[in-house]
């Protein structure tokens, strides 16, 4: 490669992922306190392109980015008969890190982040669409064919979620 080729990390695609765990929920000064307990496993696609004078070549290679993680959301909202509407804040550790073609690195100790949402309660099944988002990244940097880039991997994602309440 000559000086006046580089790489840029261009994009990135989160793909389907899944979640399980425990929650309980109990009143508290006419709110619902929903604590749970999750094993979150998330899937991310990037591209890096090639630039040649800062004018795309067309050459492109994708990696993939794996992690699985334990989340502990605190949620507390209001039920409205059948329906809930909650928030609160997350604290997530992530505990494997797999990747194909590109090396990340992740920073220590524990994110956070916050969740809100909107759920339905059916008879004995719990059913929650929530959104997530993050205070602080949880990668620096990623490192592809011996290049660093600096990214801010904050994850936001919409949650689907089916439970069953014993």
């Amino acid at each position: 490669m000559g000086d006046d080729l580089e790489q840029k990390l261009t994009s990135g695609t989160q793909d389907y992922g899944y979640h399980l765990g425990l929650y309980t929920r109990f009143k508290l000064l006419g709110l619902y306190i929903q604590p749970e307990a999750l094993f979150t496993k998330l899937n991310t696609e990037v591209t890096i392109d090639e630039y040649e004078n800062g004018v795309p070549t067309g050459n492109t290679e994708d990696a993939r980015i794996s992690y699985t993680r334990l989340d502990f959301p605190i949620l507390a909202g209001l039920k409205l008969g059948p329906v809930r509407v909650n928030a609160g804040p997350v604290a997530s550790r992530v505990i494997t890190n797999e990747t194909e073609g590109i090396s990340i690195t992740l920073q220590d100790g524990t994110y956070w982040g916050y969740q809100a949402g909107i759920g339905f309660d059916i008879w004995k099944i719990l059913i929650d669409l929530k959104y997530e988002d993050a205070f602080n990244s949880q990668t620096n940097q990623v490192t592809f064919a011996g290049q660093q880039f600096d990214v801010d991997s904050r994850a936001s994602q919409l949650i689907l979620s089916l439970g069953y309440r014993f």
